[in-house]
């Protein structure tokens, strides 16, 4: 029996073995298959090899069959941004063929369309093509591309399961209308299947809150409001912003017009038809409207205009692209009470996600592509209304396309230029030293920029410097407290000028001048230099700088001429404070405007430097002396130097974007740095080392002018 059961057990062991053997080997397979973040380390790699070896060496080791840009089922193909086949690993043939209007059977246009991503930076799409190592099957395969310069680019890609399309189920917030045109257009366009995702999107029964999807997992992405998310979501379990679809609200209590009830101011006790996810707002207006609350009647809305038209109603809580248009349509005599005229701001139709999820790398980089897909589907839908309403209509051939034209008209309106971007400023109020206060709509956190920011990226669009920051940015120079400390600065600087003009010689108007150009004069050219929002030159839109130099001028005049005050005019100290008072500020003031002039990030330092040594050049020329800088002074440096530590601040504070106190920690930090920088150096005096010159004497150079030795001889004895 012992034999037997040995034996039996020897049977069922190697029986197990065998079962077990397939597993092992599909999950080496799977293994094996490359992830996105590898493709996309792959192909960098090349770009970089291309870009450190140059363009001839590169494709030479991009088409060894044995070499190190072969690795499994990758390899790396090169194109020209005309179509043109520079390299491929995976068919050397293809080498000189141009196939700029090749088509995948699926009919999408393949090369054109990484040629498209290349030029914006690089990009991912999904597209057939023959698999090498499947007999050249043709199958599914995800690649990316990056730009190598503007005349090539390279790409790699896989054909395995963990590059296929990352599949989302959206919760739309309503029915199939052209409120959501830009879903649509992205699904039949292929942006989201280019993008390698596959979204599925899923109307909503009226009065049904979006987040209950989420929570229930029917849905791994809402469009809801604000609101709605605050309205369920708990600790531990929070539903957050990652993109915002309308820039502005349109959701408005629509009320007919009966003897006595006119205004805003005649609804107390109103009867108002509205769904419960949407009531939260109505309460906050009517407590914002009466300072009892209101007391408003709220019921379920009973069809969509029916409660209005039937009398059951006072108000219908609506949109001004749907509702607003059925109640015109009906001819009912009504008004419109928006919420944001008794400053309740509600914020609509975002994209929200359970706030645990994003901590899930791959359901990020799922969210970007989804992000990114939309910003082209409503890009397509703003410049093809006529054919994004025709895709809207194939969803319910019950729709009317005039209808849905005129709604897709407000609803673009809504979406504004820039899609996805929640930017927080009319939801927050001024704080001290410029720090904004989050209002009650944002407050509890429920956003990030962080999925819009890296969809940005994706698009090209990209800055080290997040628009969250540059927005913290914007607040802290428009308050009382950097308004009072970029006067202080021009007010300084305008000092020093003036006593340059006292020095030489010069009346008060001469003062002026050079006080004014010591002041503005480096702002200005950099203005120039920026231009787009710049324009017109802030001092033109605000001359409140000139009044500053007229004040500073005048109160050097005046000490001038008043004996017991001469004595501090004529310290080295007091020119020397004025001066790092006047620089440090204008110095910051100047990297910051860089800053949200949305210029490239090497414009900082040179706009920080531009603008304190622009204005001393232009007054050093008008009294004939050699600038400081020229002759080993340490100073522009400084600049530099200053706004460098400025960008490491802010890139910290990128970091925290619920954190604007951190921007005003930065720029502080960067102020104080530059006045203990400046004031070392003219302490201990420091300077550049002289440099000799070692050659013909510039006098007797063939270059020199011949007037030159009798110019500097007049000079001489001026």
């Amino acid at each position: 029996v012992g034999a037997r059961a040995a034996v039996r057990m020897a049977i069922v062991g190697l029986l197990l073995l065998a079962a077990l053997l397939p597993l092992g080997a599909t999950t080496t397979a799977a293994d094996d298959e490359p992830t996105r973040e590898q493709v996309r380390a792959f192909v960098q790699k090349a770009v970089d090899f291309a870009r450190t070896n140059g363009k001839e060496a590169a494709l030479a080791a991009f088409s060894a069959p044995a070499g190190e840009f072969q690795v499994g089922q990758l390899y790396v193909f090169a194109y020209t941004f005309g179509g043109t086949v520079l390299a491929h690993g995976g068919d050397p043939s293809l080498v000189g063929r141009n196939l700029m209007d090749m088509t995948d059977p699926n009919g999408v246009h393949v090369i054109r369309e990484l040629v498209r991503l290349a030029q914006q930076g690089s990009g991912w799409l999904s597209y057939t093509w023959p698999d090498p190592t499947n007999g050249d099957l043709p199958t599914t395969k995800t690649g990316y591309v990056e730009r190598v310069d503007e005349t090539w680019f390279l790409g790699s890609g896989a054909y395995g399961a963990t590059l296929a399309p990352a599949a989302l189920r959206v919760q739309l917030r309503w029915l199939d209308e052209a409120q959501f045109a830009g879903f649509y257009v992205a699904q039949d366009q292929g942006f989201f299947a280019r993008r390698g995702v596959a979204v599925t999107t899923m109307p909503v029964t009226p009065g049904h809150n979006p987040i209950e999807s989420l929570i229930d997992g029917r849905a791994d992405v809402a469009v809801a409001s604000m609101a709605q998310a605050e309205q369920l979501s708990v600790e531990g379990a929070r539903f957050v912003n990652v993109a915002q679809v309308f820039q502005r609200a349109a959701g408005e209590l629509i009320c007919r017009m009966r003897p006595g009830t006119v205004s805003a101011q005649d609804l107390h006790g109103a009867i108002v038809a509205v769904d419960p996810a949407r009531r939260v707002v109505v309460q906050r207006l009517f407590a914002a409207m009466f300072p009892d609350g209101g007391a408003p009647v709220m019921q379920v809305p009973q069809g969509t205009i029916g409660s209005l038209t039937s009398g059951a109603a006072d108000c219908l809580w609506g949109t001004a692209f749907n509702e607003r248009y059925l109640v015109e349509d009906a001819g009912l005599q009504h008004f419109i009470v928006r919420p944001e005229t008794f400053g309740v701001l509600n914020i609509e139709d975002g994209l929200f996600v359970d706030e645990r999820r994003l901590r899930d790398p791959a359901f990020r980089d799922s969210l970007v592509r989804l992000v990114v897909g939309l910003d082209e589907g409503w890009a397509f839908a703003r410049a093809n209304p006529s054919a994004a309403v025709a895709l809207v209509a194939m969803r319910d051939r019950d729709l009317d396309q005039a209808e849905q034209r005129r709604q897709l008209e407000t609803v673009l309106d809504l979406v504004g230029p820039r899609f996805g971007f929640l930017d927080p400023a009319p939801y927050e109020t001024p704080g001290i030293f410029g720090v904004p206060h989050p209002g009650p709509s944002i407050a509890s956190g429920l956003w990030t920029h962080d999925v819009w920011n890296a969809a940005q990226a994706e698009l090209g669009r990209g800055s080290l410097v997040t628009r969250t920051t540059v927005h913290y940015v914007q607040e802290l120079r428009a308050s009382p407290a950097y308004v009072l400390l970029m006067g202080l600065g021009t007010f300084a600087a305008a000092i020093s000028g003036a006593l340059l003009g006292l020095r030489v010689g010069y009346r008060i108007w001469g003062m002026f001048i050079l006080g004014a150009l010591t002041a503005v004069g480096g702002g200005i050219m950099r203005d120039v230099l920026l231009g787009g929002d710049r324009y017109p030159i802030w001092l033109v839109k605000n001359p409140t700088d000139i009044f500053l130099v007229i004040g500073a001028v005048v109160l050097v005049w005046l000490m001038a001429n008043v004996s017991s005050a001469r004595a501090i005019l004529h310290t080295d100290r007091f020119a020397q404070d004025a001066d790092v008072i006047g620089f440090s500020i204008i110095a910051i003031n100047g990297a910051l405007v860089a800053l949200i002039a949305d210029a490239a990030l090497i414009w900082v330092p040179i706009a920080a430097a531009l603008s304190v040594a622009g204005g001393g050049i232009l007054s050093d020329v008008l009294v004939n002396r050699e600038h400081a800088s020229f002759a080993g002074a340490i100073y522009d440096e400084i600049a530099v130097v200053g706004s460098a530590i400025l960008l490491v601040a802010l890139l910290a504070a990128n970091q925290s974007e619920h954190q604007p106190a951190l921007i005003l920690a930065a720029v502080v930090m960067a102020l104080i740095a530059l006045l203990a920088m400046r004031f070392a150096v003219l302490h201990y005096g420091l300077r550049y080392p002289k440099a000799r010159f070692v050659g013909i004497p510039w006098e007797d150079s063939p270059a020199a002018p011949a007037t030159a030795s009798a110019s500097a001889t007049e000079g001489a004895s001026a």
